[in-house]
């Protein structure tokens, strides 16, 4: 089966939202900025080795597409989390909510929606407060934390098997027809 991009984002956005209680957003999405206290999300992924195909009998096949050819890879997906307008919670409220959701990764219901959507956090970084001067307009403070975790995205296609291979001994000439001609 597939594994989808938006599959894995959801079931991102929805471990943070449930460990955190804030709204959570993926960079560069096009929504409007909250008032409020919100997560924005950061991924990075990196291709690990090159891909491989895997060939399999097609459960419904036609003519033509009597196997399916899978190629996986595996991806590291990197997240940067920040939780930002950390004004509006209470002291070290930032802070508590993403070492919550570190700890929140590992419980059953969570760690299975994720791993079901085809990503697991492997590992965590620091819990990061980072403000600028006070007053200042030119920088959001803001709380941090990275992460990382791998995925096997996978696309596929059909393709046809050859049904028989006739050897004509005569002049050495190979002929392989998938129509059982």
């Amino acid at each position: 089966m597939a594994r989808s991009l938006t599959t894995v984002q959801n079931a991102i956005a929805t471990w943070i939202e449930a460990s955190t209680g804030l709204p959570a957003f993926w960079a560069n999405q096009d929504a409007a900025r909250p008032t409020e206290a919100y997560v924005l999300i950061n991924a990075t992924s990196t291709p690990v080795g090159k891909p491989w195909v895997h060939g399999s009998v097609n459960p419904s096949p036609s003519a033509g597409a009597e196997a399916i050819y899978t190629a996986r890879m595996v991806e590291r997906v990197s997240l940067t989390i920040q939780i930002f307008n950390t004004a509006t919670l209470d002291d070290g409220g930032a802070s508590d909510m993403l070492t919550s959701l570190i700890m929140a990764s590992q419980l059953p219901t969570r760690a299975a929606a994720l791993s079901t959507a085809g990503w697991s956090p492997a590992a965590f970084g620091d819990v990061q407060d980072v403000s600028g001067p006070q007053g200042a307009a030119y920088f959001e403070p803001r709380t941090l934390l990275t992460c990382f975790g791998y995925c096997a995205p996978e696309v596929f296609e059909t393709g046809t098997v050859v049904d028989s291979a006739v050897i004509t001994s005569d002049n050495g000439v190979i002929t392989a027809n998938s129509d059982g001609s």
